[in-house]
């Protein structure tokens, strides 16, 4: 469409239409009917391809036309003609050169299977993935809507069609750097963690270069006391660990040794045995509580330094008065509390330690509890 150039004695002045000036003589306009008409019928093929009736009297049926046809998209719609792997789309009008931010869609005839091509009328052209890579199988879907958009800086600068989506199609996206990303399945494949509530050998995964270990030494156990003016101090909380960062070598094979509970005294007059270290190999361990004292202190907490946290330590058995002698509580670890003492009083017994790596409580006139056992936690992540 343009002014009537080729038509003579129309009269353009520039090539465009003028008024007529009396004043200075200049001879206005003519608009050949042809020329009228042409620009009618193009206007009236925008309004009836839209879906609508042309009205004489309505005179925003064009403006309400184009941005039908806008919403439906169907300047950038086609039907895939191509084979697997290798998409052809005939568009309306006819792609002639490629535009860095264009987006096109069509229907995909058949799902691929591996790197695929597309052909926009204009030769072929890669067809790859939002992380920039060659599509490996299942991100075009026979029957989906593919939207893809020509980026003439992807594939070392060839340009290249980004397939943006497709209906029930794979989404490849690049590996996650931050909480908030997607991640790939390779990323997922190579996360994972291992609990040993026993002593055990941790393989380091393939490509791992790193883990986090989240770890806890056994609970010591409560002493016996069989006087009758006296009890068992309780046990002391096994030290702790939290996802503590340790560099690793892949495929090593790292000894993990999950620290034992600590037994109750049970003798009269037996302190409480203290809980096993736990540890990783000999890159991390956490100490065991120590076993309560009979008729004194309680045991003493699991020793911290660096990113070991110390475990609370027993407390000592309570004399008040000889009806209301109570052994010590144990003490509590990152991930237990400490069993109660024994109560004189209605014969209450000694309990266990809570949790993991918690002391067990002193026995009054009967036996200690024992501690709660350690555990070890390892946890990784391939980047």
């Amino acid at each position: 469409m343009d002014f009537p150039k080729s038509v003579p004695n129309v009269g353009l002045v520039g090539g465009v239409f003028v008024d007529e000036n009396t004043g200075t003589g200049q001879v206005g306009s003519l608009i050949p009917a042809a020329w009228g008409t042409a620009v009618t019928q193009e206007i009236l093929a925008v309004i009836q391809a839209a879906g609508l009736s042309p009205s004489e009297a309505d005179l925003t049926q064009l403006v309400r036309a184009i941005r039908t046809i806008g919403q439906a998209s169907t300047a950038s719609y086609a039907l895939d003609t191509g084979a697997v792997n290798a998409y052809v789309a005939a568009f309306t009008p006819a792609i002639t050169s490629r535009v860095s931010g264009r987006v096109l869609r069509f229907i995909a005839a058949n799902t691929n299977t591996s790197s695929s091509t597309f052909n926009d009328g204009t030769g072929l052209a890669n067809l790859i993935g939002l992380a920039g890579l060659a599509l490996q199988g299942g991100e075009v879907v026979a029957g989906g809507i593919c939207t893809v958009v020509w980026n003439s800086a992807s594939w070392g600068g060839a340009g290249a069609y980004v397939l943006l989506s497709c209906e029930n199609g794979a989404l490849q996206v690049a590996a996650a750097t931050k909480s908030q990303h997607a991640v790939t399945l390779t990323q997922l494949k190579n996360c994972g963690s291992q609990m040993f509530s026993a002593n055990g050998t941790f393989n380091v995964p393939a490509g791992v270069t790193s883990v986090y270990v989240t770890l806890c030494g056994g609970g010591g156990g409560g002493a016996a006391y069989f006087d009758v003016s006296s009890a068992g101090g309780g046990g002391g909380g096994g030290a702790s660990g939290l996802r503590v960062p340790i560099a690793v070598t892949p495929l090593a094979a790292i000894t993990v040794t999950v620290g034992g509970a600590g037994t109750g005294g049970q003798a009269a007059g037996a302190a409480g045995v203290a809980g096993g270290a736990s540890s990783f190999g000999a890159l991390l361990s956490a100490p065991g509580g120590g076993g309560g004292a009979s008729a004194g202190a309680g045991g003493s907490g699991g020793g911290g330094s660096g990113s070991i946290v110390a475990g609370g330590g027993g407390q000592a058995y309570n004399p008040s008065a000889t009806s209301a002698e109570q052994g010590g509580s144990g003490g509590s670890s990152a991930f237990g509390a400490g069993g109660f003492g024994s109560l004189r009083a209605g014969s209450v017994a000694a309990a266990q330690g809570g949790g993991y790596g918690a002391g067990g409580g002193g026995g009054c006139r009967t036996v200690g509890a024992p501690g709660s056992k350690g555990f070890v936690l390892v946890e990784w992540n391939q980047q």
